[in-house]
């Protein structure tokens, strides 16, 4: 575009040029019969008036680049609209395609909020069941102690009484080898004394049988066995022969 405008500018100037020198030319041709008189010519007003063409045509130079630069900021202005009008109408068309779904959504949340009820009534019975299950278990592991401490009870109990028939029978065999060793003795005892009322008897009988009448029997005060505790000898053949003499 300002290569066309200078070729312009260069076409005028030449032409200004070329009118100059052909009126140059032709005022110095004499005409016949005439003297003509030459007015005084000015030979700077072409050169002013280049100057002004130049002038004008570096303004207008001036004028286009600005332009250009304005035209410049401009498409990039245009441009940079462009992208926001097309990021917004891309904003609008999903708008638009949401608010399009909106009933849907709409429907999806309205079932979504009837599932949170069905969900929260099954919480509520999942507690419920929790809190039996609970109860049920704690009743299941107080019956197992109980079931527990009777087996131990039962357990202590036979443990006990199999000590007391222990201890029943190891004073049954104590008491037993007691009475067993009293009665050796007492058994040693009365066997030693009725040796010696056989002695006696004896000695009496043959003094009967000399004098023909029963000593006198001193009665000594001494600790001895009583009645019960005295065993008499069944033996009666001394008696016997006594009574048949």
């Amino acid at each position: 575009m300002f290569d066309s405008i200078r070729g312009r500018l260069q076409f005028v100037q030449e032409g200004i040029k070329a009118s100059l020198s052909f009126k140059g030319v032709k005022g110095d041709e004499p005409r016949h019969g005439k003297k003509q008189v030459r007015p005084p010519v000015n030979f700077e007003a072409g050169g002013d008036l280049l100057n002004k063409y130049q002038n004008e045509w570096s303004d207008i130079h001036k004028i286009c680049e600005e332009n250009a630069g304005n035209a410049q900021k401009l498409d990039t202005a245009i441009g940079n609209l462009h992208k926001s009008i097309e990021k917004e109408w891309n904003s609008m068309t999903r708008l638009t395609n949401n608010l399009s779904c909106l009933p849907q959504v709409i429907q999806k949340t309205e079932e979504i909020i009837e599932d949170i009820g069905k969900f929260h009534s099954l919480l509520l019975e999942v507690e419920d069941s929790l809190i039996r299950l609970t109860d049920i278990n704690e009743t299941q592991q107080l019956q197992e102690k109980f079931v527990e401490g009777r087996f131990q009870l039962a357990l202590y109990r036979e443990k006990k009484l199999n000590q007391l028939e222990n201890v029943r029978a190891q004073l049954t065999d104590e008491h037993r080898t007691k009475i067993f060793q009293k009665e050796k003795i007492m058994e040693g005892q009365q066997k030693e004394k009725r040796e010696i009322f056989d002695e006696a008897f004896k000695e009496d009988i043959e003094k009967y049988k000399e004098t023909g009448s029963v000593p006198k029997i001193e009665i000594q005060l001494k600790e001895g066995p009583s009645l019960e505790e005295v065993v008499l000898d069944m033996d009666a053949s001394a008696l016997d022969e006594l009574l048949n003499d």
